[in-house]
């Protein structure tokens, strides 16, 4: 395992560093976005090929959208596959009732067993965006990102908390440096973390010009992204806050 992980983290920053370098090359600085970057810069590149130019860009557009089917994929199944784990060790929100006997209720008692079909519709987002793409897709991302770095947040001070509360518990992994270690680690993470929140609800934080950095299809409107993204995080915090009280 820890291997893996030194594996994939190297061919993570080399899979994201060498692309995002070509793109930063290639077009000029006034024209990169998140939104439209890495077409453009297959724009510009694909005009050294003259005819060919329309045919090998067909191509690599069929790559692009195939890349982005498998990553939406990956993302789904993961997050669907750690709410699965997570119930098959009992830590979903069980249903009141006598406890584990025939009495409960059948759910509870396969609390890891996949039911039925759930859909999630984004609706909150397409309010928000109405039929501009580029506001939609500012307002999924950054989102996505924002609640990304608030659930770590709370995952990196765990294990400080859990050094003490738990001294005894076997680990296989272990953070060296003892107590100093891994607050140090602690830190560093969750301060991170804390920055790009931050910056996330913020675009522009610490500059001369923050308005200058909203996302496409927020130029000029600071409290529509802003609520945008605080309205969801709410929601979400409102709903983990009484799914933890039922559990208690």
């Amino acid at each position: 395992m820890p291997a893996s992980i030194v594996r994939a983290g190297a061919l993570t920053c080399a899979l994201y560093a060498v692309p995002v370098l070509a793109i930063v090359q290639v077009v000029p600085a006034e024209r990169l976005t998140g939104l439209t970057g890495f077409i453009d810069a297959l724009a510009t590149v694909f005009t050294v090929y003259g005819p060919w130019a329309g045919p090998v860009g067909g191509l690599a557009a069929l790559a692009f959208l195939w890349v982005l089917v498998a990553n939406g994929l990956t993302w789904v199944m993961a997050s669907s596959r750690t709410q699965a784990a997570a119930s098959l060790d009992g830590g979903r929100p069980a249903r009141p009732g006598p406890g584990l006997g025939p009495d409960r209720h059948p759910a509870d008692r396969h609390p890891g067993r996949r039911r039925g079909r759930h859909r999630h519709h984004p609706l909150a987002a397409f309010a928000v965006a109405g039929d501009d793409d580029s506001r939609y897709f500012s307002a999924a991302l950054t989102l996505s990102i924002a609640l990304l770095a608030l659930a770590n947040l709370v995952v990196f001070p765990a294990l400080v908390r859990l050094r003490r509360s738990q001294p005894d518990r076997a680990r296989p992994f272990r953070v060296p440096g003892g107590p100093a270690g891994a607050l140090a680690a602690t830190a560093l993470a969750t301060g991170w973390s804390a920055v790009a929140l931050a910056a996330a609800l913020w675009p522009g934080l610490g500059t001369g010009d923050p308005d200058a950095h909203l996302p496409d299809g927020f130029a000029g409107d600071r409290l529509g992204f802003t609520l945008a993204e605080l309205v969801p995080l709410a929601a979400v915090l409102l709903a983990t806050s009484l799914l933890a009280r039922r559990r208690r």
